[in-house]
């Protein structure tokens, strides 16, 4: 498996991958119509774009993603904050998300992370708890 930043390349293959993540992730938690207004917003083609300045981190299995990361540069206070981190639901369990959340720890060297999880997404609270979150 590979470590890269995300670029042009992957884009499109982005949009499809968090909308197969978001429905794993959250069908039974939120509404269809909601999922789908919130990746066409903020998994477009030109959020994507404005993202790849960030530290976005994919995860390849040859060339198919099967993880990211999404996290802000850190600032003058030294705090950084993940947006997101998503395995594919085949993947999980293979050590990719702390595979990206260290390597996000390791490039940005923050001080303080700062995250937001769905009250009902029991498997990322747990997997955050994990990391002493």
């Amino acid at each position: 498996m590979q470590l890269v930043q995300l670029n042009d390349h992957y884009i499109e293959q982005t949009k499809e991958f968090m909308y197969l993540c978001w429905n794993d992730t959250y069908r039974k938690i939120l509404e269809q119509d909601f999922i789908d207004k919130f990746l066409g917003k903020a998994y477009s083609t030109e959020r994507l774009t404005m993202r790849s300045k960030l530290p976005f981190y994919l995860v390849l299995d040859e060339d198919n993603i099967v993880g990211m990361a999404n996290f802000s540069f850190t600032n003058e206070k030294g705090e950084v904050n993940l947006y997101a981190i998503y395995v594919h639901p085949e993947y999980k369990g293979r050590g990719i998300g702390s595979q990206l959340l260290n390597e996000g720890i390791k490039n940005l060297k923050p001080a303080v992370i700062f995250l937001e999880v769905e009250k009902e997404n029991l498997q990322a609270i747990e997997f955050y708890e994990k990391k002493n979150f």
